[in-house]
């Protein structure tokens, strides 16, 4: 079954204007932005009062337009996991700021990410919005993705050594990407949810990383990447299983599919370079 067909159509429409709804109180609310006590804006992943403001909204909004009971888990960067996650029957799994260092530097790449997780069907509905730019990526499996309204396909991009890599701001400023910028054309984009959009509608051809990330980062934005044709792997090229037993991925390679194989050896190339395994 697709996903409009689980979900329903009209479902998935309130689902999608629940997540706009949290983004436009990002987006008002953006000057306020801090850290909580414990981090910095300086941490690999701060943490700050938006994030948990965005989040406790999405926790209200999401199952009011999911509208049955019982309600879907919740899996969030901002709490615990529940124990049955992997039992529920859905899940919704959300980033309530994917880019959160952005927000805090006054830059536009930043989004929030909510997906549903169906047991036995993995990821069926994702929504990604960008408050500061209007943009909405959507996708139902099965159904294609949109950018407000507008179907998508990714690049046909086939030779690696013409792509355009979308990669990490936070990285390449910190020279982590320094190996692979000698031989690639690269463009810094904040928040991985939004470069893997950026994919998907064919404004870059790849997004990779060989840092961690979790299923929050990825789970809507994978989606939204596969149903506009392209190609979502972790860094050493195995599927990701969204929530699975662990939430962690061993970094992230996201092509067109057709330069996937290529984009696969920069990733093993970063590796060396910076002395991982």
């Amino acid at each position: 079954m697709t996903g409009i067909e689980i979900i329903g159509k009209d479902r998935c429409k309130r689902l999608e204007a629940a997540v706009a709804r949290a983004g436009c109180a990002l987006k008002a609310r953006a000057a306020s932005i801090a850290t909580v006590a414990g981090t910095s804006p300086h941490d690999e992943n701060p943490h700050t009062n938006l994030d948990r403001e965005i989040d406790d909204l999405l926790l209200q909004v999401l199952p009011e337009a999911w509208g049955q009971d019982p309600a879907p888990a919740w899996l969030s960067e901002e709490k615990e996991p529940p124990p049955d996650r992997q039992d529920s029957e859905f899940v919704f799994i959300i980033d309530p700021i994917d880019g959160t260092r952005n927000v805090l530097k006054g830059r536009t790449d930043a989004c929030v990410s909510a997906a549903m997780w169906m047991r036995g069907q993995g990821v069926i509905w994702g929504s990604v919005f960008n408050p500061f730019t209007n943009e909405m990526f959507s996708a139902c499996r099965g159904g294609g993705a949109r950018l407000n309204g507008n179907l998508l396909q990714v690049s046909d991009v086939h030779d690696v050594r013409h792509a355009m890599f979308l990669v990490s701001v936070h990285e390449s400023v910190r020279g982590m990407l320094d190996r692979v910028k000698q031989d690639f054309k690269v463009r810094p984009v904040g928040s991985i949810a939004y470069k893997m959009c950026l994919v998907a509608c064919g404004r870059g051809d790849a997004t990779f990383t060989v840092n961690p990330r979790n299923d929050w980062d990825v789970a809507a934005a994978s989606l939204i990447v596969t149903e506009a044709g392209g190609r979502v792997t972790d860094s050493r090229g195995r599927s990701i299983d969204i929530n699975g037993d662990s939430l962690s991925i061993d970094g992230l390679a996201v092509t067109n599919s057709t330069i996937h194989d290529g984009v696969l050896a920069i990733c093993d190339m970063a590796r060396r370079a910076l002395g991982l395994h």
